[in-house]
């Protein structure tokens, strides 16, 4: 009898954990214009199983053939499930990432303070001026590169980079020492056929933003010297006008000598 009462309560468990769990509809991603680009659903198929994260078809029509979800306490735990939207321009891509994160508020980051010092400041300002804008894995990792900071360490330290690179990005051995040697530790995913893609990854900065050479900055100081010179000598005309237009309104000195004597002083 005891043995029964377990087993009923372990299914009520059970029961209360699967209907509880909710799931994520990758169609409820806001892909925006580049939906015919990504891969996160298809419209004949089943979405594509992301990491261990399994299909769930328990909640979708029975004539449907592209419904599927996936469970959120592992969907929310990858670290790259936005690799099908990568194809997306910034704009709708940050607009997807804030999607994820009030989907799941708990998603992995990436802890720069971690990587070795001598690529430490070099990664996350690059990271940055590239476009990855939050520490959520996805960026960085799908991005794939170490913006050459591994040049800045030697042999040791580079063991070391390897190692966070594999615990940041989920990453095999094999990708992460390609990632130290060359700065590349991308992986190449099948684009969706039949429609032409606009490119590999947003563009948000011209590959990555630098610092302005110094005959930009002395264009633009030319320019704004010549936008505050302009202005100055519109004042200075105004100022000008109204000076010539105050002394014409006073009485000449031949107008002053016509007064009659009775009305002077």
């Amino acid at each position: 009898m005891a043995t029964f009462c377990l087993l009923v309560q372990l299914f009520i468990l059970l029961r209360a954990r699967f209907t509880l769990a909710e799931l994520i509809n990758p169609m409820d991603i806001p892909l925006g214009p580049c939906e015919p680009y990504s891969g996160c659903w298809h419209y004949s198929s089943r979405p594509d199983q992301i990491g261990p994260c399994g299909i769930d078809t328990s909640t979708c029509p029975p004539d449907s053939k592209n419904c599927g979800m996936y469970e959120s306490s592992c969907y929310c735990q990858q670290k790259t499930q936005l690799q099908c939207a990568w194809v997306c321009q910034w704009w709708d891509w940050m607009i997807i990432e804030d999607w994820l994160f009030n989907k799941c508020p708990d998603a992995p980051t990436i802890d720069f303070n971690k990587a070795p010092a001598c690529a430490r400041r070099c990664l996350e300002e690059k990271s940055f001026d590239y476009g990855c804008l939050t520490r959520n894995t996805n960026c960085f990792c799908i991005h794939g590169s170490l913006f050459d900071c591994q040049n800045q360490c030697a042999d040791k330290d580079k063991q070391a980079l390897k190692s966070w690179l594999v615990d940041t990005c989920g990453i095999s051995e094999a990708r992460a020492d390609a990632g130290v040697m060359t700065g590349d530790f991308t992986e190449e995913m099948p684009q969706p056929s039949g429609t032409p893609v606009p490119g590999r990854g947003p563009v948000f900065v011209a590959k990555k933003r630098r610092k302005p050479r110094w005959y930009e900055i002395m264009a633009f100081t030319l320019l704004g010297l010549t936008f505050l010179g302009a202005i100055g000598f519109m004042i200075w005309m105004r100022w000008t006008e109204w000076k010539r237009a105050s002394y014409s309104s006073l009485p000449s000195t031949r107008d002053i000598a016509e007064i009659p004597e009775h009305m002077k002083g």
